[in-house]
């Protein structure tokens, strides 16, 4: 069995076994350990789940929106606004803007009820509303590249526009510039911002190493989690961030070669036990191959055409609900 499956069902077994029953935001009630890290070695394959099928083109198009990396007809609505994953077929951002649009009702009576399938559509095709409702606030790609912006005042008490910080650009530049850095980090938790976030970010950060060995380059990504949901997130949080250390390894010309994962709150929700029993049930398949287009040379120019996952053979997925 390949070892992203592998470690996949090590822990679901551990949480089954050991996990404290607590209660949770959503209310739906979860088992839950404190404290796990998974490693991921590239050169072993693409660490996407087998054991169920991942959506792939979900992941890549959610990481493409964190980085901006799409055409200029998205630039007025941004990198936090679920337009770019709608029109793309990826719809499980939908949930906390439409929750939101449902609690702006009562205070505005003007605002007609609508399903979510209705909410969703009109993302698609009423530019205004879209940009008044469809966005999650200052969430992750927000803190990616534009950490720190907004609206402040000079010394001499006048207002100006600080337009932050892109952390994915000082992480490039420095690897290029001053690659043993040990401070290649980035951190989307924004703790006085967390309240412009409709979900505050659960893959909250991460940090970079690189090293040379035999005349060649290697980078690692180590990545932490304070909270993973084990069934619905963790295969995609993993194959994401493994695109990302692929991606980042490619515009700095070296070479990807381990992915970390720290969780600190790892979680199976209980509506989601009898599902998961199902997969460690399963035996894998091989890893699929990640191939990039080679001539992108800047982070932003990918878009999903230059992302191809190879091979990928899953048993067939089994259905869980999003608790929200």
């Amino acid at each position: 069995m390949n070892n992203t499956d592998l470690q996949h069902k090590i822990l679901i077994e551990k949480i089954l076994k050991e996990g404290n029953n607590k209660g949770d935001r959503t209310g739906t009630g979860t088992k839950s350990i404190f404290g796990y890290q998974l490693r991921y070695k590239m050169d072993e394959g693409f660490p996407l789940l087998t054991l169920r099928k991942i959506h792939t083109k979900s992941l890549i198009h959610e990481m493409l929106w964190f980085l901006s990396s799409f055409d200029k007809k998205y630039d007025k609505f941004g990198n936090t606004n679920i337009r770019y994953l709608i029109e793309n077929g990826v719809n499980y951002w939908n949930d906390w803007p439409y929750e939101k649009y449902l609690k702006s009702r009562k205070y505005r009576p003007e605002l007609p009820y609508l399903s979510m399938k209705d909410f969703a559509k009109k993302i698609l095709i009423d530019d205004d509303f879209a940009i008044e409702f469809g966005s999650i606030g200052k969430g992750y790609g927000h803190q990616w590249l534009k950490y720190g912006s907004g609206i402040e005042y000079n010394k001499n008490g006048k207002k100006q526009f600080n337009p932050g910080i892109n952390q994915i650009d000082y992480l490039i530049t420095e690897l290029k510039k001053n690659p043993n850095s040990r401070r290649l980090l980035l951190e989307s938790w924004k703790a006085d911002e967390i309240n412009d976030m409709v979900l505050p970010p659960c893959h909250h950060g991460f940090q970079l190493y690189s090293f040379d060995k035999e005349n060649k380059k290697f980078l690692s990504l180590k990545l932490h989690i304070r909270s993973n949901d084990i069934g619905l997130g963790n295969p995609y949080n993993v194959a994401q961030y493994a695109l990302l250390l692929h991606m980042l390894s490619q515009v700095t010309n070296m070479i990807p070669y381990e992915l970390i994962v720290d969780i600190g709150d790892a979680h199976i929700y209980n509506n989601h036990i009898e599902q998961l029993n199902t997969i460690i049930k399963r035996e894998g398949f091989n890893l699929p191959k990640l191939e990039l287009n080679k001539n992108i040379k800047s982070i932003y120019n990918f878009r999903y055409d230059d992302i191809i996952i190879k091979n990928y053979k899953s048993h067939s997925n089994i259905k869980m609900d999003v608790s929200v």
